[in-house]
């Protein structure tokens, strides 16, 4: 079972949280795509944030990114 974490970088908060759809993987170098759906998330800092994913409970990988403000044109 797949999980996907959002963290807040700062202060290791957890934003939002969703699991994928149980996958069985024969080979662990084959390419796959996994879909998970996430609450409606809101983001009330600007900063750091990333995505974290867990197999079984056991973290695989992360996905940095930053959310930054737009300043609107004109």
């Amino acid at each position: 079972v797949f999980k996907l974490e959002l963290v807040r970088v700062r202060d290791l908060q957890t934003i939002g949280t969703g699991t994928g759809a149980p996958v069985r993987i024969e080979d662990r170098l084959q390419t796959f795509e996994l879909v998970f759906e996430l609450p409606p998330l809101r983001f009330e800092e600007y900063g750091p944030y990333e995505f974290r994913l867990f197999a079984d409970d056991i973290h695989v990988g992360n996905g940095p990114f930053s959310v930054v403000q737009v300043q609107p044109a004109g």
